[in-house]
């Protein structure tokens, strides 16, 4: 974990040569420290399933579908700051406890098309939150992304891509009760297209 602490610059062991010549090094810094933490329980499972569809008739053969689900509980113990022993036990930092996705997919050896859908649940990124909240983190997203493929001849391949087709936002929060807005980023959806040839 990393965790935040206000200290005078002259205390963090840093040159004072680093600071503009109108500082004195009482000024003070938040420094983030990286700690290890206590530990604690991670549980879960995760199912995948693909099943080409060959067994259908004309072109239906040429379809086929991928899904996984995960599910993760975890307690993890960690520090309210460096210098104090007192832990606090929330869910394990970047890892949503549940998520899941489905591609269904079409390829005739020329031609090739995927259509994928993945939603994640929101997820905890700092324990515990700056400003003295509970926690900071990311809400949950839903995701679908489009890719096509057509081999125009043993050399040349053209592809067009779509991504973020649902326009999900970079969506950070602090607090868990609260669920205040620390970033809000909307980049929007992506379109690709291009070719390969191969010499």
């Amino acid at each position: 974990q990393s965790l935040r602490v206000n200290v005078p610059f002259s205390e963090t062991g840093l040159p004072l040569s680093l600071l503009p010549s109108n500082f004195n090094g009482s000024e003070v810094f938040q420094v983030t420290t990286p700690v290890n933490t206590p530990g604690g329980k991670l549980n879960g499972f995760e199912i995948n399933y693909q099943q080409p569809f060959t067994f259908l008739p004309g072109e239906f053969k040429n379809f086929g579908i991928q899904a996984n689900y995960t599910f993760v509980k975890s307690r993890i113990n960690y520090q309210i700051s460096p210098t104090s022993n007192t832990t606090i036990t929330d869910d394990l930092l970047n890892l949503s406890p549940r998520s899941y996705g489905a591609t269904l997919y079409y390829d005739n050896g020329r031609f090739s098309a995927r259509v994928t859908g993945t939603h994640r649940s929101a997820f905890l990124t700092r324990v515990p939150g700056q400003n003295n909240n509970d926690v900071e983190g990311k809400n949950k997203t839903f995701n679908v992304d489009v890719s096509m493929s057509y081999k125009w001849n043993d050399k040349l391949e053209f592809t067009l891509e779509g991504a973020n087709l649902t326009n999900q936002a970079n969506d950070q929060f602090v607090s868990r009760d609260r669920n205040g807005v620390v970033v809000n980023n909307v980049t929007g959806r992506e379109y690709l297209a291009g070719f390969r040839y191969k010499f």
